[in-house]
């Protein structure tokens, strides 16, 4: 019990450094462009339009974040217990992809034919998927494809997502609050997390959690 509390306790400082070096960029783009309008002469039109739309894409990247660290928080704390149904995979992976914003033409899926309907906790495989491509959208290379694969063969869901970046030098910027999610929310499912470099140049993340029965085929 020592053990988790102090490894608990390691991780909420690591997320809380996370946190505020990835707050401080925006909030001094932020600044800056406040000062340029405060500037004798000011911004003409179309900089000011420029201005607005940075300082809008900014406060998004703000909000994201505390709304990552507001689920970080919470944690497994008063979270319901896990509730599994039968879904179709393909749909869940679906939903989870279109709900973390990333353009079609940068998303790659793959749903193995083994993955049918599979008995799972879809709220929290819907936000560890989400989580993930999320964490490609914001610091992958925003010209590069986010591969998704998920299989559900011997009894266990793999997810699988990999950055592949348009340029092989081009490295991930980060991992962000959205990992620390990632990994509650597959210890509470009973799974593993791992993650590492890809041979392409980007960054892997393989999740693997059980699934009971494992995958059955349509009826």
């Amino acid at each position: 019990m020592r053990d988790v509390l102090r490894r608990e306790r390691r991780e909420q400082r690591a997320v809380l450094r996370d946190a505020c070096h990835e707050m401080r960029t925006p909030v001094a783009a932020v600044r800056a462009l406040v000062r340029a309008a405060r500037r004798e002469g000011g911004l003409d039109a179309a900089q000011r339009d420029e201005a607005l739309r940075l300082v809008e894409e900014h406060a998004e990247q703000l909000a994201a974040l505390l709304e990552d660290l507001s689920v970080f928080a919470d944690g497994t704390d008063g979270a319901p217990p896990l509730h599994r149904t039968d879904a179709w995979l393909s749909d869940v992976v679906r939903g989870a992809t279109d709900a973390a914003g990333l353009p079609p033409s940068r998303l790659r899926l793959r749903v193995a034919d083994s993955a049918a309907f599979v008995r799972i906790d879809v709220p929290s495989v819907r936000q560890v998927l989400t989580n993930l491509v999320e964490n490609s959208r914001r610091y992958g290379d925003p010209e590069g494809v986010v591969d998704v694969e998920a299989d559900a063969g011997r009894g266990l869901l793999s997810l699988v997502v990999r950055d592949r970046p348009a340029a092989a030098a081009v490295p991930p910027v980060g991992q962000g609050l959205g990992t620390a999610i990632v990994e509650r929310a597959v210890r509470r499912l009973g799974g593993r997390m791992s993650s590492g470099p890809d041979d392409g140049g980007g960054r892997v993340v393989r999740v693997d959690v059980p699934v009971p029965g494992g995958a059955r085929p349509l009826a």
